[in-house]
C-alpha cells in the first residue's frame, strides 16, 4: 500500500502537521493556488472542462468548479483510497485511477491543473506524463503546474517533516522548464509565490513584483502546446 492510500482518511491532518511551519491554513494552500492562476489566465474561457491531475482526496474540486465556472470536471490520482475519499465528497464528478482511462475516452481539457503532483513523479516518467498532458488540451487549452521552490529552506523543511512528502525529488521551475521544452510546450506564465503566512497575504497581493524573485515557497508554470 502507498503512502496515499495509508493516509488518505487522515490526509488534511497530515498536511496541517507539515505545514505549521508556514503559518497557513490546508484551505489557504488551496485557495491562493487558485487565486493566482485567475491572476495571470486572463484568456480563459466563460466556462471551463478542467482535469484535477492528481487530485488525492479532492480538496481542490469544489474551488475549481466554482472559481472557473466549470463545465466539466474529472480528478485523476493513482491512490484509490484518495479515489474513494474524494467521491464520498464529490459524487457527481468523475474520477479516474489512471490517467489511460481518460485518454481511452479522447476527452479534452481547457485546463489541466497540476497541484504539487510533479514531484512525486518518478524523474525518468515526468516527461512522458507531461507529454500525455499535452494530448489532452483543448486547442487554447493549458497546463497549470505548481510545484514547491526547492530554493526556499521553510520549504524543503516542511518536506522532510511530511510523511506524504518522504523521498521525493522537488524539481525547480528551471527543471520544469526544460521538460516542458522537451515534450513541445511553451512557457505562458512563470511566478513565484506564497512569500508571505495567511495573515499578510494582502501585502503579497499588492506588491505582485514579488512573483519575479525566487523565493517565494511555491512557484506556478503555466504550459501551452505549441
Amino acid at each position: 500500500m502507498n503512502v496515499f492510500d495509508r493516509l488518505a482518511t487522515r490526509y488534511v491532518r497530515t498536511l496541517k502537521q507539515a505545514s505549521v511551519l508556514s503559518l497557513s491554513s490546508v484551505n489557504f494552500f488551496s485557495r491562493i493556488k487558485l487565486e493566482t492562476l485567475k491572476s495571470v489566465w486572463l484568456d480563459r474561457p466563460n466556462s471551463c472542462k478542467i482535469l484535477d491531475f492528481g487530485c488525492g482526496v479532492g480538496l481542490n474540486i469544489q474551488p475549481l468548479v466554482q472559481g472557473f465556472c466549470a463545465e466539466s470536471i474529472a480528478g485523476v490520482d493513482s491512490s484509490s483510497q484518495s479515489i474513494k475519499e474524494a467521491s464520498s465528497c464529490n459524487m457527481e464528478i468523475d474520477f479516474y485511477i489512471d490517467l489511460s482511462q481518460v485518454e481511452k475516452k479522447k476527452l479534452r481539457f481547457d485546463l489541466i491543473f497540476c497541484a504539487c503532483v510533479f514531484h512525486h513523479i518518478e524523474s525518468e516518467e515526468r516527461e512522458d506524463v507531461l507529454e500525455r498532458l499535452k494530448r489532452l488540451l483543448t486547442p487554447n487549452g493549458i497546463i497549470a503546474v505548481f510545484e514547491h521552490n526547492p530554493f526556499n529552506p521553510l520549504t524543503r523543511l516542511s518536506v522532510a517533516l511530511c510523511e506524504l512528502d518522504r523521498g521525493v525529488r522537488l524539481l525547480s521551475r528551471r527543471d520544469l522548464m526544460e521538460l516542458g521544452d522537451k515534450v513541445d510546450l511553451r512557457v505562458e506564465e512563470s511566478l513565484y509565490y506564497m512569500f508571505f503566512p495567511e495573515s499578510l497575504y494582502a501585502i503579497e497581493k499588492r506588491f505582485q513584483f514579488l512573483r519575479s524573485i525566487p523565493f517565494g515557497a511555491q512557484y506556478l508554470t503555466i504550459f501551452k502546446a505549441r
